[in-house]
C-alpha cells in the first residue's frame, strides 16, 4: 500500500515567507496536525542551520521518538535541502570532506529513527551542470555505500538532469541503496514527458514528491499547472510504483485544509489508476 506524507513546515504558518523551512518553533505540533489530517508521515527537513534541528542530536531525537509514539505519524524519509547550498560536488576539498561528514552524521542520525531514505537535492543551487560534475558526484557517493548498506537506508537523488542523463548517473554509481526521488512538479515545469521519463527512470525511482508546477514557472496548488497526472500515474502504475508519496503543493490560507484537499487530490489519482485504497 502506497503512504501518504507531508513536507515538513507545510502544516504551519510560512518561515520568514519561505515556501520551505525547517518549523524550529513548530515541529512538534505539525506531527497532531498531521494525524488530524490523516496522514501517515511527515518528510522531515534539514538545512543549513544545524544546531536548530533536533534530528542532529541525542535529545532531539529522542523528542521526535516521543512525538512519533504519541501521534503514530512517521517520519520515513529526510529531505537534506543543507546540500543544495552545501554541495556533494564542485566543493574546494575543505569544504567537500565537510560537507560529506555531514552525510555521514545525518546517517547516522537516521539510522536513530528507522527513517528509510535521504533526500538528496540536486536543484537550483545545486544543480548538475556538467558530465564532470555528474562524475564527481557519482564518485563521492559510492564512498558513503559502506555506511548506507550498514545502515541500511537509501539515498534518493533529485535532479534537473535530462532522463538519458540521469540514466548516466545512476548507471554509474549502480547500487541498490541509491535510487531517484521523482518529482512530479519539477519534472513538468523542465518540460520532461512522463511517458518517456517514467519508463526510462522507472526500476530506480523509490520515492516522490507530489507538486504541481507551470512550465517554465512556479509552484502552483495541485491541478492548476502543467503536471500531467493523469499521464504520471498511468505510468507508476505500469512500474509498479508502492513507496510514498508526499505532498509539496503551492501554499494556500489554511494549511492544514489545504494538505486535506492535497490528500484527497492524491487519493483520487490512486484509486484511478492503482485500483486500490490508499492508505
Amino acid at each position: 500500500m502506497n503512504r501518504i506524507g507531508v513536507m515538513q513546515g507545510r502544516l504551519s504558518p510560512p518561515v520568514n515567507n519561505r515556501i520551505q523551512a525547517f518549523p524550529k518553533d513548530s515541529w512538534k505540533n505539525e506531527f497532531y496536525s498531521a494525524n488530524k489530517v490523516g496522514l501517515d508521515c511527515i518528510e522531515w527537513i534539514f538545512e543549513e542551520d544545524i544546531s536548530q534541528n533536533p534530528v542532529f542530536n541525542r535529545d532531539g531525537i529522542n523528542e521526535i521518538k516521543q512525538v512519533i509514539e504519541k501521534t503514530g505519524v512517521n517520519i520515513y524519509s529526510v529531505c537534506a535541502d543543507y546540500f543544495m547550498k552545501n554541495k556533494l560536488f564542485g566543493e574546494p576539498a575543505e569544504k567537500l570532506q565537510k560537507n560529506m561528514n555531514v552525510l555521514k552524521n545525518l546517517i547516522n542520525s537516521c539510522s536513530e529513527l528507522n527513517v528509510k531514505f535521504i533526500i538528496i537535492p540536486c536543484v537550483d543551487e545545486s544543480e548538475l551542470k556538467s558530465k564532470e560534475q555528474i562524475d564527481e558526484l557519482a564518485n563521492n557517493i559510492k564512498q558513503i555505500i559502506p555506511l548506507i548498506s550498514e545502515k541500511n537506508i537509501n539515498l534518493s537523488l533529485e535532479t534537473s538532469l535530462n532522463p538519458i542523463e540521469f540514466m548516466y548517473l545512476m548507471n554509474s554509481i549502480n547500487h541498490p541503496l541509491v535510487s531517484i526521488n521523482f518529482d512530479t512538479g519539477n519534472s513538468a515545469s523542465l518540460g520532461y514527458s512522463a511517458k518517456k521519463e517514467i519508463p526510462l527512470l522507472g526500476k530506480w525511482i523509490k520515492h516522490i514528491h507530489i507538486k504541481d508546477r507551470h512550465y517554465n514557472g512556479g509552484t502552483v496548488p495541485l491541478g492548476e499547472g502543467d503536471t500531467k497526472f493523469d499521464v504520471i500515474f498511468d505510468e507508476l502504475n505500469k512500474i509498479g510504483y508502492n513507496g510514498i508519496f508526499i505532498l509539496q503543493g503551492a501554499r494556500k490560507k489554511s494549511e492544514s485544509d489545504t494538505i486535506f484537499e492535497y490528500k484527497n487530490f492524491l487519493i483520487n489519482y490512486l484509486n484511478k489508476f492503482f485500483n486500490k485504497e490508499a492508505e
